[in-house]
């Protein structure tokens, strides 16, 4: 997983091939060697004790390679050619087993379905519960139930960060501007749309009409937090407090200190606690 951080996929599998294809000694070369009963029998050592265990062990790691970072393969269309040709050379009957290993992972992959494609929840939604309105194109935050918002932006979530591989979090790649997009696209997708569900839910708190409807908005949107935390969605909290933290919404005090009663002073309450998960 972390080889990335040093070198290519390309340039790991031609040192792994170049590690199998280990040459025999140079005494062993010689034409004279079958005619030598005790040189016969070093070549026979050499190759039981020393050559077998590292070509075993090389197709050990390119089996685990293929099992559970396929996607290196997905990527790069020559790299998994490369692959194929290198097991199509593998010669003798002693490794024809584990080659036949390899190549049933690597026809298993092709079938698999990409775990971007892959359902996160296979159970029957729950119906969608409405509180203002049933017009989907009259939809706001105030119209559906907190439970359900939570549910929908919980479900988008858990299909982004499903996607992402483990290769993609080596090295901090995402930080690094030439590198990003190729070495963590799934990552990038995921911390947009963090990024996008908290402009959108800042600009729906500034756009409101009217105080009463703001304070009503901000109590929707801990509502929703509560929902979040219950659906352990740490993300979407992090994003429903990043537009609470941001310059249009944090300088609203007005907005988020109110305390005429009860109701809203527990609201507070609850905010500070799902801050602290934050």
């Amino acid at each position: 997983m972390t080889y990335r951080s040093f070198c290519s996929p390309t340039k790991l599998l031609d040192l792994l091939i170049e590690r199998f294809e280990i040459p025999l000694p140079e005494e062993a070369t010689d034409l004279d060697t079958k005619k030598d009963p005790l040189m016969m029998k070093a070549v026979k050592v050499f190759k039981s004790y020393y050559l077998s265990p590292i070509q075993l062990r090389v197709v050990n790691v390119l089996r685990h390679w293929v099992d559970f970072h396929y996607y290196d393969f997905q990527r790069d269309q020559e790299l998994l050619t490369r692959l194929h040709t290198f097991i199509t050379s593998v010669k003798g009957k002693k490794m024809q087993k584990w080659v036949a290993a390899l190549n049933r992972a690597l026809d298993k992959k092709r079938d698999e379905i990409p775990s971007a494609t892959k359902p996160v929840f296979t159970k029957k939604p729950l119906p969608v519960e409405w509180w203002l309105t049933q017009k989907p194109e009259e939809f706001n935050l105030l119209s559906l139930h907190p439970k359900d918002i939570a549910r929908q932006l919980t479900l988008i979530m858990a299909e982004n960060f499903h996607a992402i591989h483990p290769s993609e979090l080596v090295d901090a790649s995402w930080m690094k501007e030439k590198k990003k997009e190729m070495a963590s696209p799934n990552l990038l997708k995921h911390t947009r749309f963090e990024t996008m569900v908290s402009h959108w839910l800042a600009k729906e708190i500034v756009y409101t009409e009217n105080f009463e409807e703001r304070v009503t908005l901000v109590s929707r949107l801990i509502d929703i937090m509560a929902e979040m935390r219950s659906l352990n969605n740490f993300a979407g909290l992090f994003a429903v407090n990043a537009a609470f933290q941001s310059s249009s919404v944090f300088r609203l005090t007005h907005t988020l200190k109110v305390c005429q009663n009860p109701i809203v002073t527990l609201k507070q309450k609850l905010l500070h606690e799902l801050l602290q998960c934050c």
